[in-house]
């Protein structure tokens, strides 16, 4: 976050180029977009691809090369409240997403489909965030939300618990334990892109290909 404010946006916006990072980089993800208008990747990094077969990579590969709209399949992951929603994808690290709140470099909520991930953190914290945005009024804004792997951060029955309890006032679909995060599945999806998320399909996909 310390970078925010060092970035030459002006000479990003005048030469765009594909922008990837998790963790902490969810900062300058939004960031970027936020400021240039230029979608970002949240996706694995360099150090993590060890295999040339790695599944992420694949994956990363296809949605910076492809034509095609980006897909994320659903099946493995958990239905906690059903249904169809449309949005901005936006989201990544809760840590990053919850300090961002209120600064210049986090786009406007109203109307995303809002990803979710943490690692190591303990549960009453991600409580406490989760908490923090509820009563800052952002989660009021999204059309749903999907969380990833909340690595070494409570038992997925804890965390599913959490979400359902601190959105039991919102009737917007949830799905946890999608296919990205600190774990080995972090596959990649578009920051600042529309897409669509089905839980009937298990699938959210954009309308668009994330590169011209």
């Amino acid at each position: 976050m310390r970078l925010l404010d060092a970035v030459d946006y002006e000479s990003f916006l005048d030469k765009p180029k594909i922008f990837v990072g998790f963790s902490d980089i969810t900062a300058l993800l939004h960031a970027l977009y936020y400021r240039c208008g230029v979608v970002t990747f949240h996706g694995p990094m360099v150090k993590n691809f060890k295999d040339p077969e790695d599944s992420n990579l694949k994956a990363l590969l296809q949605i910076i090369t492809g034509a095609n709209q980006w897909s994320m399949s659903l099946e493995h992951a958990r239905v906690l409240r059903p249904g169809k929603a449309e949005g901005v994808i936006l989201g990544g690290n809760l840590s990053i997403i919850s300090s961002l709140i209120g600064t210049p470099y986090l786009p406007d909520l109203r109307s995303a489909i809002l990803f979710l991930e943490d690692t190591d953190e303990p549960l009453y914290r991600i409580d406490r965030m989760l908490t923090s945005l509820k009563l800052r009024g952002r989660l009021r804004e999204v059309t749903a939300i999907v969380a990833g792997e909340f690595h070494s951060c409570g038992t997925n029955e804890e965390v599913d618990a959490l979400l359902l309890e601190l959105t039991e006032d919102l009737n917007v679909p949830i799905v946890s334990g999608a296919p990205f995060g600190h774990g080995k599945r972090n596959l990649p999806f578009p920051i600042g892109l529309p897409a669509v998320l089905d839980t009937e399909d298990l699938v959210i996909h954009t309308f668009d290909s994330p590169v011209e």
